[in-house]
């Protein structure tokens, strides 16, 4: 793991019962290890915290921690971390990949995908009758697998019995 990232990573995995290995997969699909890496929509850092995730963390913390705070990485990855065991246990029941997806797609675009369609990457658009129809969302399909195959790359063993890997 690069830029010294291995310690921080590991305890923020341990404080939020994460297997460090899906930590470590995280960061380098968000940002490549990047800690200044910001996105077209406003995502910054390490784990790519956008203001909703940051909002529910100050929130349940306590803290009041800005968007700008997130350019220190140890905030950015506890923010991170939090975040995916918050979408896991509140929305998910645990639930690894479909947390993943949420962490990328949104838990509001993942709710509505799977209530539609039974898959939590969907989005819908709508053609020039005002019909709905359901499409992948490619980046968020693509997401849960690319965490989990980078997981894999950092010992995250059980990455490499999950099917999403080998897509």
């Amino acid at each position: 793991i690069p830029n010294g990232l291995g310690k921080p990573i590991q305890d923020v995995s341990t404080k939020h019962s994460h297997n460090p290995g899906v930590m470590a997969g995280l960061v380098e699909q968000e940002s490549a290890f990047n800690s200044n890496a910001t996105s077209p929509v406003g995502a910054k850092g390490l784990a790519q915290i956008m203001q909703p995730a940051l909002t529910d963390y100050n929130r349940a913390n306590g803290t009041s921690f800005t968007m700008s705070d997130m350019n220190d990485s140890a905030t950015n990855l506890e923010v991170g971390g939090w975040y995916l065991r918050h979408l896991q246990d509140k929305f998910f029941n645990g639930d690894l990949k479909m947390a993943l997806y949420a962490y990328n797609f949104g838990i509001g675009n993942v709710r509505r995908s799977m209530q539609a369609t039974g898959l939590p990457y969907m989005q819908p658009v709508t053609d020039s009758r005002g019909r709905v129809t359901y499409v992948p969302n490619e980046e968020a399909m693509r997401y849960a697998p690319g965490v989990m195959k980078r997981a894999a790359k950092y010992g995250y063993i059980d990455a490499l019995r999950d099917p999403l890997t080998h897509r």
